[in-house]
Protein backbone atom coordinates (compact mmCIF):
# COMPACT_ATOMS: atom_id res chain seq x y z
CA UNK A 1 0.00 0.00 0.00
CA UNK A 2 1.43 3.32 -0.86
CA UNK A 3 -0.16 6.67 0.45
CA UNK A 4 -0.25 9.74 -1.67
CA UNK A 5 -1.51 13.18 -1.05
CA UNK A 6 -2.71 16.12 -3.63
CA UNK A 7 -3.66 19.48 -2.90
CA UNK A 8 -5.76 19.68 -6.00
CA UNK A 9 -8.38 17.16 -5.79
CA UNK A 10 -5.87 14.48 -7.19
CA UNK A 11 -5.16 16.15 -10.36
CA UNK A 12 -1.54 15.36 -9.60
CA UNK A 13 -0.18 13.64 -6.22
CA UNK A 14 2.92 13.01 -4.83
CA UNK A 15 3.89 9.72 -2.63
CA UNK A 16 4.64 10.56 1.59
CA UNK A 17 5.14 6.76 1.79
CA UNK A 18 5.27 3.69 0.05
CA UNK A 19 4.95 -0.23 0.83
CA UNK A 20 2.80 0.59 4.29
CA UNK A 21 0.88 -1.93 5.87
CA UNK A 22 -1.43 -0.09 8.55
CA UNK A 23 -2.03 2.98 9.11
CA UNK A 24 -3.16 4.48 12.57
CA UNK A 25 -3.95 8.48 13.04
CA UNK A 26 -4.74 10.25 16.24
CA UNK A 27 -4.81 14.07 16.68
CA UNK A 28 -1.10 14.95 16.91
CA UNK A 29 0.08 11.70 15.40
CA UNK A 30 0.38 9.46 11.92
CA UNK A 31 2.00 6.00 11.73
CA UNK A 32 2.63 3.94 9.22
CA UNK A 33 3.62 -0.02 9.56
CA UNK A 34 5.84 -1.70 7.09
CA UNK A 35 6.73 -4.67 7.33
CA UNK A 36 10.45 -5.86 6.66
CA UNK A 37 11.84 -8.98 5.19
CA UNK A 38 13.03 -10.11 8.06
CA UNK A 39 9.62 -10.48 8.73
CA UNK A 40 9.60 -7.66 11.46
CA UNK A 41 7.45 -4.40 11.55
CA UNK A 42 9.15 -0.91 11.24
CA UNK A 43 7.13 2.31 12.14
CA UNK A 44 7.33 5.35 10.36
CA UNK A 45 5.31 8.48 12.19
CA UNK A 46 4.41 12.17 10.63
CA UNK A 47 3.02 15.27 13.28
CA UNK A 48 0.83 17.47 12.99
CA UNK A 49 3.03 20.43 12.68
CA UNK A 50 4.27 18.69 9.59
CA UNK A 51 0.64 18.74 7.84
CA UNK A 52 0.96 13.98 8.53
CA UNK A 53 3.40 14.82 5.93
CA UNK A 54 7.28 13.79 5.74
CA UNK A 55 7.26 10.18 7.60
CA UNK A 56 10.39 9.34 9.42
CA UNK A 57 11.18 5.84 10.81
CA UNK A 58 11.11 5.87 14.12
CA UNK A 59 14.10 5.03 16.70
CA UNK A 60 13.09 2.24 19.09
CA UNK A 61 15.76 0.22 21.80
CA UNK A 62 17.09 -2.70 20.10
CA UNK A 63 14.76 -5.23 22.13
CA UNK A 64 11.70 -3.48 20.61
CA UNK A 65 12.98 -3.80 16.91
CA UNK A 66 12.17 -7.54 16.24
CA UNK A 67 8.48 -6.79 17.16
CA UNK A 68 5.52 -7.70 14.72
CA UNK A 69 3.17 -6.43 16.86
CA UNK A 70 2.56 -2.53 18.72
CA UNK A 71 0.02 -0.55 19.70
CA UNK A 72 -0.44 3.39 20.12
CA UNK A 73 -1.80 3.08 23.59
CA UNK A 74 -1.87 7.15 24.06
CA UNK A 75 -1.37 10.29 22.35
CA UNK A 76 -3.22 12.96 24.36
CA UNK A 77 -0.08 14.31 26.29
CA UNK A 78 1.39 15.08 22.65
CA UNK A 79 3.65 12.34 23.48
CA UNK A 80 3.57 8.51 22.08
CA UNK A 81 2.93 5.45 24.51
CA UNK A 82 3.63 2.90 22.47
CA UNK A 83 3.06 -1.03 23.68
CA UNK A 84 5.19 -3.46 21.30
CA UNK A 85 4.53 -7.34 21.62
CA UNK A 86 8.52 -7.94 21.89
CA UNK A 87 8.91 -10.92 24.15
CA UNK A 88 6.74 -13.43 21.36
CA UNK A 89 3.62 -14.22 20.50
CA UNK A 90 3.26 -17.20 22.85
CA UNK A 91 2.87 -14.57 26.24
CA UNK A 92 0.41 -11.60 27.13
CA UNK A 93 3.39 -9.55 28.17
CA UNK A 94 4.76 -6.83 26.49
CA UNK A 95 6.74 -3.40 27.34
CA UNK A 96 5.28 -0.34 26.96
CA UNK A 97 7.74 2.27 25.47
CA UNK A 98 7.25 6.74 25.65
CA UNK A 99 8.60 8.97 22.97
CA UNK A 100 9.43 12.56 22.70
CA UNK A 101 7.49 15.34 21.44
CA UNK A 102 7.80 14.41 17.67
CA UNK A 103 7.22 10.86 18.45
CA UNK A 104 10.33 9.41 16.92
CA UNK A 105 12.63 8.71 19.24
CA UNK A 106 11.64 6.28 22.09
CA UNK A 107 12.59 4.71 25.69
CA UNK A 108 11.74 2.01 27.54
CA UNK A 109 9.08 3.38 30.30
CA UNK A 110 7.26 -0.55 31.52
CA UNK A 111 8.76 -3.55 30.76
CA UNK A 112 6.10 -6.57 31.23
CA UNK A 113 2.82 -5.43 30.35
CA UNK A 114 -0.06 -7.50 30.31
CA UNK A 115 -2.25 -7.66 27.63
CA UNK A 116 -5.65 -9.16 26.98
CA UNK A 117 -6.55 -11.17 23.53
CA UNK A 118 -7.23 -7.31 22.03
CA UNK A 119 -6.64 -4.71 24.79
CA UNK A 120 -3.53 -3.78 27.20
CA UNK A 121 -3.76 -3.37 30.70
CA UNK A 122 -3.25 0.24 30.30
CA UNK A 123 -5.04 3.11 31.47
CA UNK A 124 -5.60 7.14 31.53
CA UNK A 125 -6.75 8.19 34.59
CA UNK A 126 -9.02 10.98 33.24
CA UNK A 127 -9.55 12.66 36.34
CA UNK A 128 -5.78 13.43 36.56
CA UNK A 129 -3.75 15.02 33.74
CA UNK A 130 -0.77 13.04 32.79
CA UNK A 131 -1.32 10.15 35.05
CA UNK A 132 -1.96 6.77 33.89
CA UNK A 133 -2.36 3.15 34.97
CA UNK A 134 -0.60 0.00 33.93
CA UNK A 135 -0.57 -4.07 35.05
CA UNK A 136 2.73 -5.06 35.19
CA UNK A 137 3.82 -8.82 35.62
CA UNK A 138 6.66 -9.13 38.24
CA UNK A 139 8.03 -12.67 39.63
CA UNK A 140 11.69 -12.69 41.37
CA UNK A 141 13.65 -13.06 38.19
CA UNK A 142 12.19 -10.02 36.78
CA UNK A 143 12.28 -7.84 39.80
CA UNK A 144 16.29 -8.84 40.42
CA UNK A 145 16.73 -8.03 36.91
CA UNK A 146 15.07 -4.60 36.62
CA UNK A 147 17.30 -4.21 40.05
CA UNK A 148 20.31 -5.21 38.03
CA UNK A 149 19.78 -3.01 35.23
CA UNK A 150 18.86 0.08 37.13
CA UNK A 151 21.97 -0.38 39.25
CA UNK A 152 24.38 -0.76 35.77
CA UNK A 153 22.49 2.76 34.59
CA UNK A 154 23.32 4.31 38.45
CA UNK A 155 26.56 3.23 37.59
CA UNK A 156 26.84 4.44 34.53
CA UNK A 157 26.21 7.98 35.58
CA UNK A 158 28.52 8.21 37.88
CA UNK A 159 31.51 7.10 36.11
CA UNK A 160 30.22 9.78 33.20
CA UNK A 161 29.80 12.66 35.88
CA UNK A 162 33.25 11.32 37.26
CA UNK A 163 35.07 10.99 33.91
CA UNK A 164 35.35 7.86 34.57
CA UNK A 165 35.82 5.20 31.65
CA UNK A 166 32.49 3.13 31.54
CA UNK A 167 32.15 -0.09 32.28
CA UNK A 168 31.33 -2.75 29.11
CA UNK A 169 27.57 -3.09 28.64
CA UNK A 170 26.40 -6.61 29.50
CA UNK A 171 24.65 -8.66 26.92
CA UNK A 172 20.95 -10.24 27.47
CA UNK A 173 21.93 -13.46 28.83
CA UNK A 174 25.11 -11.93 31.03
CA UNK A 175 22.25 -9.91 32.86
CA UNK A 176 20.15 -12.90 32.86
CA UNK A 177 22.25 -15.13 34.40
CA UNK A 178 23.28 -12.02 37.02
CA UNK A 179 20.20 -11.48 37.82
CA UNK A 180 19.20 -15.30 38.63
CA UNK A 181 22.19 -15.69 40.50
CA UNK A 182 21.31 -12.66 42.77
CA UNK A 183 17.78 -13.81 43.52
CA UNK A 184 19.02 -17.35 43.98
CA UNK A 185 21.52 -15.31 47.30
CA UNK A 186 19.01 -13.88 48.23
CA UNK A 187 16.21 -16.81 48.65
CA UNK A 188 19.17 -18.44 50.44
CA UNK A 189 19.66 -15.25 52.69
CA UNK A 190 15.90 -15.55 53.43
CA UNK A 191 15.61 -19.34 54.15
CA UNK A 192 18.87 -18.93 56.79
CA UNK A 193 16.53 -15.34 58.55
CA UNK A 194 13.61 -17.74 58.75
CA UNK A 195 15.49 -20.49 60.64
CA UNK A 196 17.00 -18.39 63.41
CA UNK A 197 13.04 -16.75 63.40
CA UNK A 198 11.86 -20.27 64.06
CA UNK A 199 14.99 -21.06 66.87
CA UNK A 200 14.02 -17.90 68.96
Amino acid sequence: MNLYYSDDFFVTKKLALNNGNSIIKTDHYMFIAKATKRETVEIFVSTILHGFLNFERTRLPIEAVTSKTFTVMDTSEETVFLHIQNHGPETPLGDIFVSDGAGKYYALSIPNVLRGAELVDFEKVNSLEGVFLANKFEDERTMARDKFVQSKKVNAMRQASNGEKPEKDFSESEIESQSIMKARMSQGNNRNVNKKQKQT
